[in-house]
């Protein structure tokens, strides 16, 4: 137990590195050509204050982070550097695409959580509010307004992309991963939860992998972070340059599409000989087989106590009676006692370990934000964050928040930090609803959130052509079970059936008639995520008659619920 939790210590100690004190200085951008604009406390700007690099070329625009020693935390000035280009470029006809980067190890590391517990502590109600409050308010109205531009956004997630630096990137269209890329949402190990949007964004993912990364703060890596949908696409590091000359020249296209953008993408993308390499753990993907099975068995509960039932019984080698985990990574219905190789038992425990020595109140409010924003438009999980937020933020009502930042982050400690509540058991579910979910009376209005005006609309699902990503779990069950329209049907379709679909460009009827046009087969790790789910989820039936003009006794897929 004390090796287990001196690893869950090394994590949260990791996660600090990325979440420091953010120095107030000048704040400085290029504006325009190679052209300086900033607004200074001082006559001559030091060049490392430049917090954003603002720069155009031709039709395309670019934000590039600049705090690398501090691996590029957003801080107050930052966010607001990125909202007032963002929007003059959203209403210009002249900016036509946008990249956002960052420079060193990190895309962004997070935000500037140390200063906003400040503000908490502040003696003044009202300094309060806008030194801890607002600085929320502030991010989300960025966040959201990325969420909801029609400019075409790009983000190099080249590097430690944690927190705030996955509210830039993950609702926008294309998010390009590397070798290099580490993605987390850690905020349960300093008493808050995930937000910046991620409340839309992780029950939206495959299965029950949100539930498992938001609650646990666990971190992808490299290709992992691409196959678990946190990016679109994946390039190798050294040819981010080259694409970016490539989307330069793309920009002025009277041709630039989503589509267009998406298969200029796909050209660079490293051949997939280069994904064999047993050696290279950057890319290799482990939330598959039996893992995968695990974490929709365990996290598809809707408590935390019932989530930890179930993995001390897969630590113990003990499946629910009706439940055996079988060597090809299938859940079954067969034998009293499962059979659970000890590398699932290991992660287990770590699981375990990871979540008792998170916030209580975290992971409850946690679990609860992501199940109702499975339901929410983009808008409404905002809003809720918003309110959650400045319930965390109010020493009135808790102070984890404050408890967990000044344990781990302030004072550096790696022990787990004396949580109020401090275990599961004392934190109620009705009182924690009224406290955290109920709507916020007149009163309250430091949890009140402002949206940017925008063409695009809420939206419960993200508007952006499905080809752009990897296909979804949901897309191959409705192919196989024959939900989708224009293709397979009531009996089945066959492995090569499936194959044809993501490789014909013309065999997707859209809603309104006309063909989609798709084609996956240019995206590396198409093959790999359709033979991943195949072999999870489905078994092979052999039909005797098939109305579909299948030869009688051919091979269909069953989807297995």
């Amino acid at each position: 137990m004390t090796n287990l939790m001196t690893k869950t210590q090394n994590r949260i100690s990791s996660i600090s590195n990325h979440l420091k004190i953010i120095q107030q200085g000048k704040t400085i951008s290029f504006d325009s050509h190679q052209r300086l604009g900033y607004r200074s406390t001082g006559s001559n700007p030091d060049p490392d204050d430049v917090l954003v690099l603002v720069k155009t070329e031709s039709n395309l625009r670019s934000l590039t982070l600049n705090r690398p020693k501090s691996l590029n935390a957003l801080n107050r000035e930052m966010i607001e550097l990125l909202t007032s280009n963002l929007l003059k470029w959203e209403s210009s006809e002249g900016a036509r695409l946008i990249i956002i980067k960052g420079i060193g190890r990190a895309f962004c590391s997070g935000g500037d959580v140390v200063s906003v517990i400040s503000g908490i502590e502040s003696e003044e109600e009202k300094q309060r509010q806008s030194q801890s409050i607002d600085f929320f308010r502030t991010e989300y109205r960025l966040d959201s307004f990325i969420a909801k531009m029609s400019t075409p956004v790009i983000c190099f997630l080249d590097g430690i992309t944690m927190g705030g630096g996955l509210g830039l990137s993950m609702h926008t269209p294309f998010r390009i991963a590397t070798e290099n890329t580490r993605v987390a949402m850690p905020e349960t190990a300093i008493g808050l939860f995930p937000d910046v949007g991620a409340t839309f964004f992780l029950p939206r993912l495959d299965g029950q992998i949100g539930t498992y990364l938001g609650l646990t703060g666990t971190s992808l890596f490299g290709w992992s972070a691409y196959q678990a949908g946190f990016a679109t696409h994946f390039v190798l590091s050294e040819q981010l340059p080259h694409l970016e000359q490539r989307l330069q020249s793309l920009s002025s296209s009277p041709n630039l599409s989503y589509q267009t953008i998406n298969s200029t993408i796909n050209e660079f993308s490293p051949d997939p000989s280069i994904l064999l390499d047993p050696s290279n753990d950057k890319l290799k993907y482990e939330l598959v087989n039996r893992k995968r099975e695990a974490i929709d068995y365990c996290f598809g509960e809707d408590e935390v106590e019932k989530i930890l039932i179930r993995l001390k019984k897969i630590e113990s080698g003990e499946i629910f009676d009706e439940f055996e985990f079988q060597d090809d990574g299938k859940i079954d219905g067969k034998n009293g006692k499962g059979r659970v190789e000890d590398d699932l038992k290991g992660w287990a425990r770590d699981v375990i370990e990871t979540l008792m020595a998170r916030s209580p109140t975290s992971l409850k409010v946690t679990l609860m934000a992501l199940r109702e924003g499975k339901k929410f438009n983009i808008d409404e999980c905002f809003l809720m964050e918003m309110k959650l937020a400045a319930t965390f933020c109010d020493l009135k009502v808790h102070s984890d928040f404050l408890v967990g930042v000044k344990h781990l982050l302030v004072e550096k400690n790696k022990s787990r930090p004396n949580w109020k509540p401090n275990t599961l058991s004392q934190v109620n579910l009705k009182t924690l609803s009224n406290t955290f979910f109920s709507k916020p009376s007149k009163q309250q209005d430091g949890s009140s959130l402002s949206f940017i005006d925008t063409r695009v609309k809420p939206y419960k699902s993200y508007p952006y052509p499905i080809e752009i990503k990897l296909p979804s779990e949901d897309l191959i069950r409705s192919l196989v079970i024959g939900d989708l329209r224009g293709f397979s049907g009531n009996f089945g379709i066959t492995e090569s059936d499936l194959i044809k679909f993501f490789k014909n460009p013309n065999n997707y009827t859209r809603g309104d008639g006309g063909n989609g046009g798709i084609c996956w087969f240019d995206k590396v790790g198409v093959r790999q995520k359709i033979d991943e789910v195949l072999r999870r989820k489905t078994n092979i039936k052999r039909v005797k008659t098939d109305p579909n003009h299948h030869q009688q006794g051919e091979e269909v897929l069953e989807w297995q619920h």
